[in-house]
C-alpha cells in the first residue's frame, strides 16, 4: 500500500527537471476558478505537424531549468500545471555521484549562508544570498490538442498556471499536443509539442531495494512506434540534510534496471521516511530563453510502493518490530 506520506512527497511535484517541491515559494490555490478561460467557437487551430516526427528537444538541462508545463494524466484525473522562473533556483541543481546505463545517482545540496538569508533571497551553491526566483508572467498559455482546449491566464499571488477541471483523460494516445506562450509575454511567442501516451500500468506491486544488488522495474510496453520514454524516480532519504536520490530515462520497452553499484550508494547514503518510487511515461520538449530554458511534458505517472531491506519507516513505536522504537523526527524505527 502506498503510505499516505509518499504521496505529500509529490503532491507539488513540478515538472522541471529534478526540482523538488521544497524548491517552490508557496502559492495560493484556494480560489475557486479553474485559471481557463472560454475559449471562442471554433477554438483553438489545431497543432500543425506529425506526431511521430514532430522535432521534440527532450528535458532542460538542470543548470538552466527555469521550469515548465506539466499536461499530467494520472488514474482519476488530468490536468495541466506549470510555472517558468526569471532564474534557476539554486537547490534544483542537482550533483551527479555516479551514473551507469540508463541512471543516475544525485545529490542534492545543502548551501550554507551566515548570516540566514533574509525573506525573498535563497542561499546559492557558493554560499551567498540571491534573490528567489519569481514566476513570470507569459501572458495566457494555450494547450491545443487535448480533448478540450485550455487557454490559461497567470495566477496570483506570482504568475502560476493551472487547469483542474479537464474531462478525464485529457488527450488520447498517439495525439499531437501543443503549447503556446503569449507574443505579449516576457518571453515572447514559444511554441512546445508533445504526444499523448499510452496509459502506463506498473507491473510491480512493491519494489524491495537490497543495498548492493540490481533493482528491477516493469510496467506495461508502449507500443513500438510511439515516441515515449519512461522515467524512473526513486527517493529512500526524505528527511536527509543533502539527500540522494535515483533518476533514471528508459526506452519504452517494459523494463529497466538499476545498477547494483547505484543502489549500494543510494542505500549508504542514508535511509529515513517513508520511501518513495514513481513511474512516468513522457514525452519532453523545451525552448530556450535568454535566461535559460523552459519545457513541456505530457505524461502518464504512477507511483509504486518501496521497501528498503532492513528498514522500517514509522510514525509512532506501534509500527516498529519488538526492540524498536520509532525515531519520529526522521520516521524510521531504531
Amino acid at each position: 500500500m502506498v503510505h499516505p506520506k509518499r504521496l505529500l512527497f509529490f503532491l507539488s511535484f513540478v515538472w522541471a527537471c529534478g526540482t523538488d517541491p521544497e524548491d517552490k515559494e508557496p502559492t495560493d490555490s484556494s480560489e475557486p476558478d479553474s485559471g481557463t478561460e472560454d475559449t471562442d467557437s471554433e477554438g483553438l487551430p489545431a497543432p500543425e505537424g506529425d506526431p511521430a516526427t514532430v522535432p521534440l528537444e527532450g528535458a532542460c538541462p538542470m543548470a538552466s531549468d527555469l521550469g515548465g508545463f506539466v499536461v499530467e494524466i494520472d488514474l482519476d484525473y488530468s490536468i495541466v500545471d506549470g510555472s517558468v522562473l526569471d532564474a534557476v533556483v539554486p537547490t534544483s541543481v542537482l550533483t551527479e555521484e555516479a551514473a551507469v546505463g540508463d541512471c543516475q545517482l544525485l545529490r542534492r545540496e545543502n548551501p550554507f549562508c551566515d548570516p540566514v538569508c533574509e525573506s525573498g533571497f535563497t542561499c546559492s551553491l557558493e554560499g551567498e544570498c540571491v534573490p528567489f526566483p519569481s514566476e513570470q508572467n507569459l501572458g495566457n498559455v494555450t494547450v491545443a490538442g487535448l480533448v478540450a482546449d485550455v487557454i490559461m491566464e497567470p495566477r496570483e499571488p506570482g504568475a502560476r498556471y493551472y487547469d483542474t477541471t479537464l474531462p478525464h483523460t485529457a488527450v488520447d494516445p498517439g495525439t499531437l499536443v501543443e503549447l503556446r506562450t503569449a507574443p505579449d509575454g516576457v518571453l515572447g511567442e514559444l511554441v512546445l509539442h508533445g504526444v499523448g501516451p499510452e496509459p502506463l500500468e506498473s507491473l510491480d506491486e512493491e519494489l524491495v531495494v537490497v543495498a548492493g544488488r540490481p533493482l528491477s522495474v516493469s510496467w506495461t510496453p508502449a507500443a513500438a512506434d510511439v515516441r515515449t520514454h519512461v522515467e524512473f524516480f526513486l527517493n529512500i532519504d526524505q528527511h536527509g540534510s543533502s539527500p540522494l536520490r535515483i533518476s533514471c530515462l528508459f526506452p519504452d520497452t517494459g523494463s529497466g534496471e538499476v545498477d547494483a553499484a547505484l543502489i549500494q550508494g543510494l542505500v549508504a547514503g542514508g535511509v529515513t521516511g517513508f520511501p518513495s518510487a514513481r513511474l512516468r511515461r513522457q514525452t519532453v520538449d523545451h525552448a530556450l530563453t535568454d535566461d535559460g530554458c523552459m519545457d513541456f511534458g505530457v505524461a502518464s505517472p504512477r507511483f509504486v510502493g518501496v521497501q528498503v531491506d532492513g528498514f522500517t519507516p514509522c510514525t509512532d513505536d506501534d509500527d516498529c518490530p519488538d526492540g524498536q522504537t520509532c525515531n519520529r523526527a526522521l520516521e524510521i524505527c531504531e
